[in-house]
């Protein structure tokens, strides 16, 4: 990768121990909730409030008690009849 060759360059010009220059980010817990709540949001805005729901219950079934399950029942309750 070309961080290891700059770590690599940077150690045999100081003869230090490699700075590492790239920290991988922590995945969120309810990330993939939160991801598909937005999709579901998208298809009810879309006005394909079958497929709305769909995703909506989705995200009540993988991630139950998150803050994203919370908005997706407040979502799945406001959707209009289909």
């Amino acid at each position: 990768m070309f961080i290891r060759a700059i770590e690599k360059e940077s150690a045999a010009k100081s003869k230090k121990a490699p700075v590492t220059t790239h920290v991988a980010a922590a995945a969120s817990p309810d990330g993939h909730a939160k991801g598909l709540l937005g999709n579901a949001r998208n298809l009810a805005k879309a006005g394909l409030y079958a497929a709305a729901e769909k995703k909506f219950r989705q995200v009540l079934d993988e991630a139950p008690g998150t803050p994203a399950a919370a908005d997706a029942q407040k979502e799945l309750d406001g959707l209009p009849p289909h």
